[in-house]
């Protein structure tokens, strides 16, 4: 049911980004929900979990063709950004935020790579251990 409800939220949006409509546009930036995830365009495109306490039963199949379909209709606002998730709000990482992570690195690989930010002591020690640390470059 939440797989349902997240591949229908993501549809839309994907819609909405045809149109040019998103959740909310700044001069600055603007932030695109992409119902799991936001993604904010401003000097750097930063993603972030939006309920990072969420208990995440999948990583959404949809995930994948959603971003790859954002990041075309999208790519001359992404082309030179810095890429980066923000983890400043993620107390304890799961497989699940995990996976996500990778496939927002894998759907945007062609824009560069994939920084992790706001990273705490307790994550760091998760990615280290499962030698992510290797994949990303990590930021406090």
């Amino acid at each position: 049911m939440m797989a349902q409800m997240v591949a229908q939220r993501c549809q839309k949006l994907c819609e909405d980004a045809r149109n040019g409509q998103f959740v909310r546009k700044t001069p600055e930036d603007e932030e695109i929900d992409l119902g799991i995830l936001v993604l904010r365009i401003g000097e750097e495109a930063v993603f972030r979990f939006a309920d990072p306490e969420a208990i995440l039963l999948e990583v959404p199949a949809e995930l994948e063709r959603d971003l790859i379909e954002i990041a075309e209709l999208r790519a001359p606002e992404l082309t030179g950004k810095r890429l980066v998730m923000d983890l400043g709000d993620v107390r304890s990482i799961s497989s699940r935020h995990l996976g996500i992570i990778l496939t927002v690195q894998k759907a945007l690989a062609r824009f560069g790579a994939l920084h992790l930010a706001r990273v705490s002591k307790r994550v760091q020690g998760v990615l280290r251990l499962i030698e992510m640390d290797r994949l990303f470059e990590l930021s406090e």
